[in-house]
């Protein structure tokens, strides 16, 4: 989608059966990449900006959950 580009964003639509994915540049680290839509006509341009924005937003909460600051702490070895 050209359009995306256009507006600025590093981002590619793919197809797949009954949804598209956000794909690479911006949207390369993503964990959710979904969006439920069987044509690419079934959304307007103004929508599937919103569902860039609302994954954007997404994923940034998902990550940012998942920092290193987050990983669980290693547990001593037994002693004998």
């Amino acid at each position: 989608m050209t359009r995306l580009k256009k507006l600025g964003h590093d981002v590619q639509l793919e197809k797949g059966d009954g949804y598209f994915i956000f794909r690479g540049g911006e949207a390369a680290n993503w964990l959710d990449t979904t969006v439920k839509a069987p044509t690419l006509s079934r959304l307007t341009l103004e929508q599937w900006m919103d569902e860039f924005n609302r994954l954007k937003k997404l994923n940034q909460e998902i990550l940012r959950g998942h920092g290193a600051s987050d990983a669980p702490t290693p547990r001593p070895g037994r002693k004998k």
